[in-house]
């Protein structure tokens, strides 16, 4: 039994001494080949650009609020909730939020509209409720894009003057054409 430990334990030696050469050798050829593969010079005469990935300065996040003041028999709607700037246009990347409802009532239709080019409807799921409100709650991946000077506004069909919406708008801003 001492004999197999033993000869267990050289081999197990060397092969951590062969490691440890190749360790202590090969870390200065490969050094020598990937830093000349790779080496950056960023002077003021070669600069070397980036850019934020996102571009975060650009990042638009609105949210629409549709208050239970606005209820007119049946629907509720928002005025203007957000004006794209001038020279600008918003390309729409999400569209997500809430909405609640005392129990007994629903929220028929939701939609978002971005001037009159664009309405999006916007599919509801009722969530679990409280004990005296339903919620209806949607998120949507969207991609279009506005014109200049659009305005968002949303729109709601619901069967209670209560009803309380909150629309999430999520993209981002670019330089108009």
């Amino acid at each position: 039994m001492a004999n197999i430990f033993k000869e267990i334990t050289m081999a197990l030696g060397g092969i951590v001494l062969a490691a440890l050469l190749l360790a202590l050798t090969a870390p200065k050829t490969v050094h020598a080949v990937v830093s000349t593969l790779v080496t950056v010079a960023n002077t003021p005469s070669n600069p070397v650009y980036t850019t934020d990935a996102v571009n975060s300065e650009n990042l638009l996040k609105v949210t629409c609020a549709i208050p239970d003041t606005s209820y007119d028999g049946g629907e509720i709607s928002n005025t203007n909730c957000y004006t794209v700037p001038a020279g600008q246009r918003a390309l729409i990347e999400q569209v997500d939020g809430i909405c609640s409802v005392p129990n007994g009532n629903v929220v028929a239709n939701l939609s978002l509209y971005v001037d009159s080019n664009i309405q999006h409807e916007l599919p509801l799921t009722q969530e679990s409720g409280s004990s005296d409100l339903n919620f209806f709650a949607f998120s949507v991946p969207s991609h279009y894009y506005s014109d200049v000077n659009a305005t968002f506004r949303t729109f709601a069909i619901t069967s209670s003057p209560a009803a309380n919406c909150y629309v999430g708008v999520s993209g981002r801003l670019m330089l108009a054409n």
